[in-house]
C-alpha cells in the first residue's frame, strides 16, 4: 500500500485513503470484528471489500467535502484505522469526527490520541472550523478518555439510543470548540 504524510504527528500520520484491495481487505476484517462494529454503531452491518471499495471512492453518497484520512504508523507505514471529519457545515464552521483503530493489538497505544490531534489540528488550522463534534457509546471508555485527552468535553447524552449486544446503551456527545483548542 502507498500511503503519503499529509499531516504527521509523533507516533502516526495520516494520508488520504486511497481504494486498495489491501486498504478495503482491511477495513472488512475491522468491521467485521464486533468489538469494532459494535462501538461504532454498526453491529448489523455487512459489508464486504467491494462494500468497502466503493465507500472509498465516494460512490456511497459520501460527501465531496466530508474529509478522509488513512492512519499510518510512522515508523512501519503500517496501515492502523481511519478516521474523517464529516458533515462539514462551511457556513456553521461546524464539524463532526470519528476515529477507528483496526487492530486490537494497536488499541492503547497512543495512536488513536495522536491521529485525533492531528485531525483537528487540520480542522480548526486548515479548514477554520469553530466546533468540533462526535459521539461515543456509554462503555466505550477507552474512547472517551482518548476524545478527553484531545479536549473534548461532554456536551450531552441521549438516553438507551443504541441497541448493541442485546441491551440499549446511551449515545454521549462530545465537542471542543476552537478557543479551547487554542486556550485562549
Amino acid at each position: 500500500m502507498s500511503f503519503y504524510k499529509k499531516l504527521v504527528g509523533e507516533k502516526v500520520y495520516l494520508s488520504p485513503l486511497s481504494n486498495t484491495a489491501d486498504a478495503a481487505r482491511k477495513l472488512t476484517k475491522w468491521f467485521s470484528d464486533p468489538l469494532v462494529s459494535d462501538t461504532m454503531g454498526m453491529s448489523a452491518a455487512l459489508l464486504t471489500e467491494k462494500d468497502h471499495g466503493k465507500w472509498i471512492t465516494d460512490e456511497f453518497g459520501v460527501s465531496a467535502e466530508d474529509k478522509y484520512f488513512a492512519i499510518v504508523l510512522t515508523s512501519t507505514d503500517e496501515l492502523l484505522g481511519y478516521c474523517e471529519l464529516r458533515n462539514i457545515a462551511v457556513s456553521h464552521r461546524s464539524a463532526t469526527v470519528a476515529i477507528m483503530i483496526g487492530d486490537a493489538e494497536n488499541r492503547g497505544k497512543g495512536y488513536g490520541t495522536d491521529a485525533l490531534k492531528l485531525l483537528l489540528k487540520y480542522g480548526f488550522c486548515s479548514l477554520g472550523l469553530h466546533s468540533v463534534n462526535l459521539t461515543v457509546f456509554d462503555g466505550n471508555d477507552g474512547a472517551a478518555r482518548a476524545y478527553e485527552k484531545a479536549g473534548f468535553k461532554v456536551c450531552g447524552r441521549q438516553r438507551e439510543s443504541v441497541f448493541v449486544g442485546g441491551r440499549f446503551i446511551d449515545r454521549i456527545y462530545m465537542d471542543i470548540l476552537d478557543r479551547e483548542y487554542f486556550g485562549i
